[in-house]
């Protein structure tokens, strides 16, 4: 996980992403967590909802702490109540129920 880290450091996010998704479910999720909080922090919100879609919303208990960490972030952004933020707000939610 070092390596993640560093590419993390670096601003390589794609390249931990894509490395960490080779690796098990729970280090995906956890590297798919902080870039989702690192581009609400930076404004972009739609892209954090976006990186979401091809991985699926966690099912652990940390990560789900995560995501709503990454919610609560999107309410305080200029993102707040855009349609990006309904949706994000709506797979949480829809996540939720199905585990």
């Amino acid at each position: 996980m070092a390596a993640l880290d560093m590419y993390t450091e670096r601003g390589k996010w794609e390249k931990c992403i894509e490395i960490a998704s080779k690796q098990s479910y729970k280090i995906l999720h956890k590297y798919v967590a902080l870039y989702a909080t690192h581009l609400i922090k930076e404004g972009d919100a739609e892209k954090a909802l976006n990186l979401y879609a091809p991985h699926g919303a966690p099912a652990n208990p940390p990560e789900l702490q995560n995501l709503q960490e990454d919610c609560e972030n999107l309410t305080k952004s200029s993102e707040a109540n855009s349609p990006a933020h309904e949706e994000f707000e709506q797979m949480l939610i829809s996540h939720y129920y199905a585990t």
